[in-house]
């Protein structure tokens, strides 16, 4: 498979999925999403490790490399409004800057879900204010750009920056990435409704055959 850029690829919600991304044989480049000093000293700790990797190839700054690839944007907000505008700005400059991306996954919150009578009508409530307007701001920078192909995945992000996590989303993620698709649709995904639940239709319906196993 060819490099996935991952946005985010040494941030907190992003290291896993790269790590198990790079345990899966492929290739990952990853993009500085750091906004402060104590950020940006991580994603230099975490680069001493998953640096190891021939597979792995982090642009601290710039987007050299991106073009023409999927990218998935895995760092998305920040509770800080100064550090949220920051992100936002720096995401911005990505999206305006590299084209064409070839498809576009965007990470977001999926807070909570809501029981209805019984476990098999979860309805799945979008996270916190700051997760909606973050989906709100990435649809408007779309536009913008006209890009009309991408695809925001819902996800337990607490889960999904775990080690454990991160490798089961690392297989949603490379079937997203091969799944045919057109247009802008909103999926999500929670492993403790079931692979039957409602929440996950969207995902069963999107994604190849061959990863369903992985709901």
């Amino acid at each position: 498979m060819q490099e996935t850029v991952v946005f985010g690829g040494l941030s907190a919600a992003g290291f896993s999925l790269s790590e198990a991304m790079l345990n899966s044989g492929n290739q990952v480049l990853s993009i500085s999403s750091a906004v402060s000093k104590k950020e940006k000293e991580k994603e230099e700790d975490n680069q001493l490790y998953l640096g190891r990797n021939a597979l792995f190839h982090h642009v601290p700054k710039g987007f050299d490399r991106c073009e023409g690839k999927p990218l998935i944007v895995a760092d998305t907000f920040r509770i800080n409004p100064e550090y949220n505008r920051a992100l936002q700005e720096k995401l911005t400059l990505l999206l305006k800057t590299v084209r064409p991306i070839k498809r576009l996954i965007f990470v977001s919150s999926l807070e909570s879900v809501q029981e209805r009578n019984d476990y098999s009508k979860v309805k799945a409530v979008a996270g916190s204010r700051v997760a909606n307007d973050t989906e709100a701001f990435f649809i408007q920078v779309l536009k913008e750009i006209g890009q009309k192909d991408a695809l925001i995945f819902r996800t337990d992000l607490n889960e999904l920056m775990a080690t454990k996590g991160g490798e089961s989303a690392a297989g949603l993620f490379l079937g997203m990435l091969e799944a045919k698709h057109a247009g802008l649709d909103i999926v999500a995904y929670s492993s403790k409704a079931g692979a039957e639940a409602p929440i996950n239709s969207g995902m069963r319906h999107l994604l190849p055959p061959p990863y369903h196993k992985l709901l």
